[in-house]
Formats: structure tokens, sequence, C-alpha cells
């Protein structure tokens, strides 16, 4: 078990606490425990963190909630957590609701500058990136032993098979959750792949005047995705539960998932591999977005009387060891630079090669129109109601809209 020493967090916190560990306030003298809200996948290996560092940061009480971000909304704040570990698109919601304050990273802890940027907003932190995650390509290796090298490989193949068990209705070719409401973010590496994008620029600059979601290259190469419907490759009806479904029961051949759904596929005893999404059209690179996971410091520690203690815990989670601890144990790729060069954990190495390229999702709240307006387009595509070119067409008009 790796565990955060006294020297490692010496160095690590020096630069960054040691003016506030000159005066320690009564309250926190009082050893008052810093309390961390976390979802319910991940709560018990960061209990196990917090439990094993216990003599260098002192008693932390970390608590699984089902939805941690809409939970803030009714706490009362004696029962508010310190410290909440989520997704770093909920920053800009949280900020404008004044539920969550600016952090500082440690110096020794580096990351990559465009993770790092998903946690800010005008240029201040806030949050610690800890993970990322992204989805990927699942291959049935049974029905489909060698890896497509192609997408036209992959289509080809999942027809292919289509054709082959034509009578059974719960097969499916290629298993892309969707359903009523659309899933834009399963479908990015498509949509990437065939030249579409949410905004210009990156998380270190957005460029909100460039919505890419009915752009001139990805027009052109739309057609292909009516092909995909007529063909009966992709459809709508295809939700999550059904995709999940249909490849852990040996149904398809392929799937596009994320690390969230690894344990439940390897448990069924499929036979599986991991990949990118082979190339769509010659010369564009299909890439997932990107989420970063990562550990916020609400307003709340500060009346607790534990700004400072939640401060030294918010520093050891930015660095290696706990990082390296938490990303073994929950199979996600560690956002500090040193944890990664040390990192090898077989499903969470593919899904780090899966992502290379990738493109953190955007924190604003400009996403709630992405998400609804690209995710219906989707579903008009690939459901006989709307031609693709004009379904992300109307998509792209309700983006420019919000973003106004």
């Amino acid at each position: 078990m790796n565990r955060v020493t006294k020297a490692t967090l010496g160095t690590t916190l020096v630069s960054v606490l040691v003016s506030a560990m000159l005066v320690v306030s009564p309250s926190e003298a009082s050893g008052k425990q810093v309390v961390i809200w976390c979802d319910n996948a991940r709560v018990a290996i960061i209990r196990m963190w917090a439990t094993s560092n216990a003599s260098t940061l002192g008693t932390i009480k970390v608590v699984g909630q089902d939805n941690v971000k809409s939970s803030l909304k009714t706490v009362r704040g004696i029962d508010a957590p310190d410290i909440i570990i989520g997704a770093h698109d909920w920053i800009g919601a949280l900020k404008a609701d004044g539920k969550i304050q600016p952090v500082v990273l440690p110096p020794a802890a580096k990351f990559d500058a465009k993770v790092k940027a998903a946690f800010q907003i005008s240029g201040r932190q806030y949050g610690v990136p800890m993970q990322t995650e992204n989805v990927a390509l699942f291959r049935n290796t049974k029905l489909v032993p060698n890896a497509p090298k192609t997408f036209a490989d992959l289509e080809k193949v999942a027809l292919k098979l289509k054709k082959k068990r034509a009578s059974d209705r719960n097969f499916i070719p290629f298993a892309v959750p969707q359903g009523t409401g659309g899933d834009a973010y399963h479908m990015y590496p498509l949509f990437s792949g065939l030249g579409g994008y949410f905004f210009g620029g990156n998380s270190l600059k957005w460029k909100t005047n460039d919505v890419g979601v009915a752009n001139s290259t990805f027009i052109k190469n739309s057609t292909v995705i009516d092909r995909w419907y007529k063909e009966g490759l992709i459809k709508a009806s295809v939700s999550a539960d059904i995709a999940l479904n249909s490849f852990t029961g040996g149904n398809a051949p392929f799937y596009i998932t994320g690390p969230w759904n690894l344990g439940k596929i390897r448990s069924s005893g499929v036979s599986y591999a991991i990949t990118p999404i082979p190339t769509i059209v010659k010369g564009i690179k299909p890439v997932p977005l990107i989420g970063v996971q990562g550990a916020m410091l609400t307003s709340w520690s500060t009346s607790h009387g534990v700004g400072i203690s939640s401060k030294k815990v918010l520093a050891a989670l930015a660095g290696k060891d706990a990082q390296l601890f938490i990303s073994n144990l929950m199979l996600r790729t560690p956002a500090n630079l040193q944890a990664l060069s040390q990192f090898a954990r077989p499903g969470a190495t593919e899904f780090q090669q899966a992502g290379l390229g990738g493109v953190p999702m955007p924190a604003m709240t400009a996403m709630n129109a992405v998400w609804a307006s690209v995710g219906t387009a989707w579903v008009k595509a690939t459901s006989g109601a709307s031609k693709a070119a004009p379904a992300f067409k109307s998509a792209a008009v309700v983006v420019q809209k919000a973003v106004k």
C-alpha cells in the first residue's frame, strides 16, 4: 500500500501552506475532522486512503453520496462537506452558486496544462485534478479476434455478424449508448472522427465564437451517419442499459464505454480488448472527451474551522503517492504527471492510450445547450427522423444562441 509520508508531505506542502501553518485557529487545534463527499463508487477507496494517512493529515470523514452535486443545494451548513470529489465540469455552476472557493496547487505537483486548466475559471484554480477518464472501444475478441484497422473494417465486420445473426433480436452490431435523450458524450469519438467539435480552442482558452457543431468538414462527412442508420449499424434506440447488457451478454461485437463499466464487463466473463476508436475519415483522428475528476474546496470549510486542514488534505491529494494509490484501485489514469509516469494498470492503461489527444469537456454553462441539442441531433439522425446535416445545423443554432 502506498503511503503519503511526512517527508513527502513536507516537500509537497511547504510552499503552499507554510504561512498558513504558522497560525492555527483554536477550532483547528481542537481536532475537528475534515469531511469529504464523493460518489459511492469511490467512497471505500477514498476512506482507505484517508485512514492510511490519518497520522499525517488527521481524522478525515469520507461520506458517500448518490449525487454529490445536487445534494449541495439542500444540505444544511452544519452537515455540509469541506471537500468534494467530482467532475471538473461542475465548477461553473458551483462557483456561480458560491459553493466552492479557489485553491492553490502545490508547485511540486505537476500536471498537463490542459488537465490543470480544466479546473480553472478566468485563470483561477477551483479544483485539484486527480484522475482523467474517457471512453474507448471494447471489442468482443471471441466474435472479432483482430482489431479493425479502420472504421470501415469495423463496419464491415459488424454488419457481416448482423446478417449472420439476423434472427437474433438481442444482437446489436455496434453498441453505442443513446436512448431517447441522446448521448453527445458517448457519441463524441464518432463526432470528432467526422470533423465535428463543440468549440474552437481548448481548455486553456475556449473560443465560444467558434462553434464547430455543424462546421463544413463535419457536414460534408455527415452522410456517413445517414449510411450508418440505413445499414442498421447505429440506432438511437440503444440505451445505456441495452448497450451494456448486449456486450456483457455476448450479443455485441463492439461497444463504446468508459472504465466505470469495466468491473461489470470483467465479471460477465466475456472476452474483450480495449482499443482507440479507429479512423473514420482519412486524416482525422477520432478522439473522446476527457473528464477530469478532482477535489474541490467548499465554501463551508472555513466556517467549519477546518480551512487549513482541508487545504492540507487537498495538497496531499494532488501528490504522486495519493494519486497512484487511488488510481490503481479505481482503474483511472492519475492526473499527476509523476504518478502517471509510474502508472501501469491493465485496463486503465488501455483507456489512457485511447484518450490521447482527447478534448477536456468545457466547464461552462453553455454546455447544457450543447449536451441537449447535439444529443437530440444524434437521435434524429439515427432514428430516421431527419438526415444528419439538417439535424446538426439546427443543433449548431441552439449552441450559438447559448453562448451569445
